[in-house]
Formats: C-alpha cells, structure tokens, sequence
C-alpha cells in the first residue's frame, strides 16, 4: 500500500504539480513560483518517506551499499561496508524498517559522533541477518541518551527493531566509539 500511495503522489500528483510549477514560473509571480517549487518539493519528500526510490530500485542490499557510498562522498567519514545480499531473506516491510533504522545510524554518526571511520557490515547467516555499524567517534553513555527528551531518533530506532522483533544493542562510551549490532530473525 506504501508502494501505491508513493507511486500515484509521485506519478499522478506530482506531475500534476510540475506542469503547474512550470505554468506558474510563465506568470512571473515570484511568491507563486516559490510557492508552487516547495509544494512540489514536499510532495516528493512524502512519496520518498513512504517509500524510498532508492529501496525500490535496488532492493535492500543495493540500497543500503548505495547509502553508505554516497554519505562516504560526502562527508569526511571513511566509510567502509561488507554487505552481502540479503534481499530474498525479508519482507517489503521489513526492508522498509531495516532501511529507516540505517539511515538513521548512519545520520546520527556523521551529526554527532565526530568519527574519522566508520564500517557497516550486514551478514546473511543461516537463521539470521546480522547488522553492525560501528565508529571511532567520541561515543556516548546510552541509557542517559535514551532518559534525554531530545532522544526521539533513539526511541524510534528502538520502536522500529521491535516492529520486526530484532535484537538491537548499543555498545558505546565517551571517547570509545560507537557499535550498534542487529540480529533479525529470517
């Protein structure tokens, strides 16, 4: 239903948006143009959130090997991956799930972790996929992230992991890095 509702907001709205945004821009009304580029703009942030483009069209591993590839160009993080090809061992939603709780990790470490590098590993073992991201960053202390309000990209990585009834751990402190490990039963 995600892939649906993405597909027409994409396909149907959003072209809908873009002839709209080219008309307007003809105008010469500057509010109208800016306007009518943001609304199109968040269109397509909504039919990117439900479901990923990327996800869509390289599947879970390739997504994944994607991301970490482009965060590496673009920040000063040495990233590094192992990714083995784990596309026929989930489910649409469980890829869904398993591609927001990477994205998040892997934005929570080029935000704050102040890392130099920094490797994802995901592992297909026979009853299990195994996902490791890890750092040398500055680390934290875990439970008193989790007890801060502005945690939310904590609670909600813990939210999604159990959605999907994986093992999530946090293995970190000040000054030591960061290691967080998935176990998602297949």
């Amino acid at each position: 239903e995600r892939i649906r509702l993405a597909r027409e907001l994409h396909d149907g709205v959003g072209q809908k948006l873009a002839l709209l945004t080219k008309m307007v821009k003809k105008t010469g009304d500057p509010q109208a143009d800016s306007l009518a580029r943001n609304t199109l703009e968040e269109l397509r942030n909504v039919s990117r959130q439900l479901y990923p483009v990327l996800l869509e069209r390289l599947g879970l591993s390739g997504a994944i090997r994607s991301m970490v590839d482009e965060i590496d160009a673009s920040t000063d993080i040495f990233f590094t991956h192992k990714i083995d090809d784990i596309d026929d061992k989930v489910t649409k939603e469980t890829s869904l799930h398993l591609f927001r709780i990477v994205q998040e990790l892997l934005n929570n470490t080029v935000k704050h972790s102040r890392a130099r590098t920094c490797f994802v590993n995901v592992e297909k073992e026979v009853k299990a996929i195994e996902i490791e991201i890890g750092d040398d960053g500055i680390g934290f202390i875990f439970r008193e992230r989790l007890r801060e309000s502005s945690s939310l990209g904590l609670r909600m990585l813990m939210e999604r992991t159990k959605i999907i009834q994986s093992g999530f751990r946090v293995y970190s402190e000040p000054l030591k890095g960061t290691k967080v490990s998935l176990t998602i039963p297949t």
